[in-house]
């Protein structure tokens, strides 16, 4: 099972960052979702899912992600683990 070497709530994280708007940077991820290897899931995002993720690099060549212009994201084809985790029902 790949896992993009990160978890489903980093994935959903970074998805969720993103689609609002937001610039995000490996430090961002390390210190709200305790994750690392944002440009594989980057990644992942621009070749699996043809998200049009633009990087701009700073002073320090540190990459910042955040979503391309004028685009429509409720169109964005989206990972499994951005949709909410399902309740599990209790056994009975």
């Amino acid at each position: 099972m790949s896992r993009w070497y990160s978890s489903e709530t980093q994935i959903r994280w970074v998805c969720k960052q993103l689609i609002q708007g937001r610039e995000i940077s490996h430090a961002d991820e390390i210190a709200e979702a305790q994750g690392w290897r944002l440009s594989a899931i980057i990644h992942q995002l621009r070749t699996r899912y043809k998200w049009p993720i633009a990087t701009r690099f700073d002073e320090n060549r540190i990459a910042h992600y955040r979503m391309g212009t004028d685009v429509d994201t409720d169109k964005l084809k989206k990972p499994r683990s951005y949709l909410k985790p399902k309740a599990i029902k209790p056994q009975q």
